[in-house]
């Protein structure tokens, strides 16, 4: 009689106990199908991304200014201003303008009475004046041809009473300054035998 109650209660507890280990197994086996989606869903996300990145990669290599070279070294020089100033005390610029047959700008005559800065109001005791390129050149060609007009036109400045001058050129660059002179120009400017002297000026979006 015990017998049989044992074996009853046995055959109630391992009623109960295989379909909970049947659960056990389809949760398992749901968590497992789960997982998997999981790590099949990151992989879908990853290779998204990775390809997206590639495209972009793509574009800003296909699209971006090619490097600096020989023949583009002024294409971030926006404009140049060449000018040469003759002064001196006995300097006439009038009078150098009928001996050389050139137009110079801002003049002034010894003995003019000044407009602004240290001689504002009072006699300015020395004569000057600019002498500039064409404004109808191109800027690669202000250098060349103010250097060659100068080779057979400085004596006579100097004869007119002005002292040694200097050639001024001015850069003006967005981003980045690379400039270049040719050898021409290089070669023209050492003839004149006086000094060169160039400024860099930085144009930015307020100007």
């Amino acid at each position: 009689m015990v017998l049989l109650v044992c074996f009853g209660r046995l055959g109630v507890y391992c009623c109960s106990f295989f379909p909970s280990l049947k659960s056990f197994a389809n949760t398992k086996s749901r968590n497992k199908s789960l997982q998997h989606r999981s790590a099949s869903l990151h992989w879908t996300v990853f290779k998204l991304q990775f390809c997206g990145s590639l495209r972009s990669l793509y574009r800003k290599t296909t699209t971006q200014k090619p490097p600096l070279n020989s023949a583009l070294v002024l294409t971030m020089i926006e404009k140049i201003s060449v000018t040469i100033n003759f002064s001196g005390e006995f300097f006439s610029p009038s009078r150098a303008e009928r001996e050389t047959g050139l137009t110079l700008y801002k003049k002034k005559e010894v003995g003019d009475i000044g407009v602004s800065g240290k001689y504002k109001g009072i006699p300015i005791p020395y004569g000057s004046g600019n002498l500039e390129p064409p404004a109808t050149l191109k800027d690669n060609e202000k250098i060349l041809w103010l250097a060659n007009t100068l080779e057979t036109t400085l004596s006579k400045f100097i004869a007119c009473g002005a002292d040694e001058p200097h050639l001024y050129v001015g850069y003006f660059y967005k981003d980045q300054c690379n400039l270049t002179l040719s050898k021409k120009e290089l070669a023209a400017i050492a003839k004149l035998g006086i000094d060169f002297c160039f400024s860099c000026y930085e144009n930015t979006e307020s100007e």
